[in-house]
């Protein structure tokens, strides 16, 4: 996923030339893939090792952290914008 991402910002970064948008399109599309893959190997991993009330814990605990994960990125996002020059994504 650290290579997607990094196909990505490229793209951001080549604002100039004119395989910007496919750079951030191939990466995006790659980061899809992996973070799907990833997702499945992570529920199959919780559901062998949890049984019951304990699964449904297991996932709750999960959306709690990807939305407070969510949220600390949205705010500390914008203390990074400046200093990366990153205000022509926004």
């Amino acid at each position: 996923m650290i290579v997607s991402t990094s196909i990505f910002t490229l793209g951001v970064y080549a604002r100039t030339t004119s395989g910007a948008y496919a750079l951030m399109v191939m990466g995006r599309l790659l980061f899809g893939l992996g973070s799907g893959a990833y997702a499945i190997i992570v529920h199959r991993v919780k559901a062998g090792r949890f049984m019951g009330k304990e699964l449904a814990l297991a996932f709750s605990v999960e959306i709690l952290f990807d939305r407070l994960g969510a949220a600390a990125v949205f705010l500390l996002f914008g203390a990074l914008v400046g200093p990366l020059g990153l205000e022509a994504c926004l």
